[in-house]
């Protein structure tokens, strides 16, 4: 499946509206922020990105002699609160590679993000929405 911009766009309006309805908990908020930077980074790689196959990866760095990237700290907090895995289940993310040795001066997570499932997860749902609002029409 081709990376497709206007789905993208869509679901990032869905995404920032349903947000500034909710009141949100510290665990909400983390992923609230995350998300914002990972929209970022997904869209910055994927108009660098030659051949899509359906996946994009990116990496979030923690040096040893000054901060890490954006979204680094976040990531890290979600995981050991338990969060990361809800959050991704939703958006079809993955944690790819990571590297947390002591001897390195650089640790990073890796993010794999599988666009092509999280779209057709969201044109079966829109399907399934139109299906029920048609039979609601007819009744």
């Amino acid at each position: 499946m081709k990376y497709n911009e206007e789905l993208f766009n869509i679901s990032k309006q869905l995404y920032d509206r349903t947000i500034k309805d909710q009141e949100m908990n510290n665990d909400e908020r983390l992923e609230n922020e995350l998300l914002q930077v990972l929209l970022k980074k997904f869209k910055t790689e994927l108009a660098t990105e030659q051949s899509l196959k359906g996946i994009v990866k990116v990496k979030f760095k923690d040096f040893f002699f000054k901060d890490g990237e954006e979204g680094y700290a976040l990531i890290y907090q979600l995981i050991h609160s338990k969060k990361f895995d809800e959050l991704a289940n939703k958006y079809c993310f993955y944690l790819g590679n990571r590297d947390s040795k002591c001897d390195s001066y650089t640790h990073f997570y890796e993010i794999i993000w599988d666009y092509k499932t999280y779209f057709e997860f969201l044109d079966e749902k829109e399907k399934y929405w139109l299906r029920n609002l048609n039979s609601f029409n007819k009744n």
